[in-house]
């Protein structure tokens, strides 16, 4: 089945289609961040598997940043000692008298532990695929699929050896540059569902939803990053979550861009938007555009 992703590399599919039609006005926005794109030094090196790096890039941010009980969802769908290993390599520690794991490591204490955290940012990225597919419906199942798949860690591992060179010189940046803008944002939640079975954000702090990048840019990816970050925006409000901002952090360039989502609908739009009534609209053309029963409810 196909995700939001997928579905806006596709210009004549009804999402696409509906996003460029509400929000046509974008040359100057994505004439901008281009041009703050082209004046950035950006970092050099290159993963050997940029898909599976950008996934753990992401889950390292948001074991970072989060405060408690990072990634619910997924780490439900993990066997509990390989859940209890996860979180301590990240900085977390059991509360006492509830089940809930809260960061204890100090600022400092983070730099320190930074292969720790890649490592277990490596193994949520790793298994991505089976805990989507298969935890979200059968979490036992899916524990049981994890302990065969990881039983020989010897192809993770290679891949997280290769990749650590890149890990180390994105996350210096990170931690120069967005590390601390990000978390005065405000508190994190980590891999967000906006709309089940079909999209799920990077992380969501404080009321900024935030998209992670950390590929090389150009105008096809600005316009389609673009519209990744206005349908996750729209879609977290009927899901449940406060959005009132949106943020873009592409991590090979060290930037932060962030906008308030009112004043970034009315510039695109070319005119006043109504974001409740938009979200909506859009939820509806999602909703059409699914395979009955599945991602809808």
């Amino acid at each position: 089945m196909s995700t939001l992703t997928s579905d806006l590399d596709n210009p004549v599919h009804p999402v696409t289609i509906w996003l460029t039609q509400t929000f046509p006005y974008r040359d100057q926005w994505v004439g901008g961040l281009l041009a703050r794109v082209m004046a950035a030094r950006p970092i050099a090196l290159n993963p050997p598997t940029p898909v599976l790096f950008g996934r753990a890039f992401e889950y390292a941010i948001g074991l970072d940043l989060a405060t408690a009980d990072p990634y619910p969802q997924l780490l439900e769908a993990i066997p509990p000692r390989h859940a209890a290993w996860l979180l301590t390599a990240a900085g977390y520690m059991p509360e006492a008298g509830t089940e809930r794991w809260l960061r204890r490591t100090s600022a400092s204490g983070r730099r320190k532990r930074s292969v720790q955290v890649h490592a277990a940012a490596w193994y949520l990225a790793y298994l991505q695929d089976v805990l989507h597919t298969i935890g979200g419906k059968d979490p036992q199942r899916c524990r049981q699929v994890v302990e065969t798949v990881m039983a020989d860690v010897s192809v993770p591992r290679g891949a997280f050896t290769a990749a650590a060179p890149t890990m180390l010189a994105f996350w210096r940046g990170h931690l120069a540059s967005t590390h601390e803008p990000l978390q005065r944002l405000g508190l994190v939640t980590t891999g967000p569902v906006v709309y089940p079975g079909y999209a799920t954000a990077d992380l969501i702090a404080g009321t900024t939803l935030v998209e992670i990048k950390t590929g090389w840019i150009d105008e096809e990816n600005i316009r389609k990053t673009l519209n990744q970050i206005i349908s996750y925006a729209l879609l977290a409000g009927p899901a449940g979550h406060a959005v009132t901002s949106i943020a873009v952090h592409l991590a090979r360039y060290r930037l932060l861009i962030h906008d308030p989502l009112q004043t970034l609908a009315n510039e695109l739009a070319g005119k006043p938007v109504d974001i409740g009534a938009a979200a909506g609209n859009f939820a509806t053309v999602v909703s059409a555009s699914r395979p009955h029963g599945y991602g809808n409810k």
